[in-house]
């Protein structure tokens, strides 16, 4: 599973920066049973005062998972 896409269903999520950007090309994919505890995944456009661009080609995509399962509302969120 998009652990990016199952809690950011609508945002573009690009990871190489680029004047016209066409797509995602860099993910963090979790099973079933890890996307339950997913808390937060976004892409890292800074850090430390540098920005994702200058420090790389691509930008980095940052997930984390809680220690326990959410709420059955928490695993709807992002659900299509």
């Amino acid at each position: 599973m998009d652990s990016f896409r199952r809690l950011n269903p609508r945002a573009w999520g690009f990871t190489c920066p680029a004047k016209a950007p066409a797509g995602r090309i860099d993910y963090i994919f979790a099973s079933p049973e890890l996307a339950r505890r997913l808390s937060t995944c976004h892409v890292v456009t800074e850090a430390n005062g540098v920005y994702g661009d200058q420090a790389s080609y691509h930008l980095p995509v940052l997930a984390e998972f809680s220690e326990s399962v959410g709420s059955e509302r928490d695993l709807r969120i992002g659900a299509s």
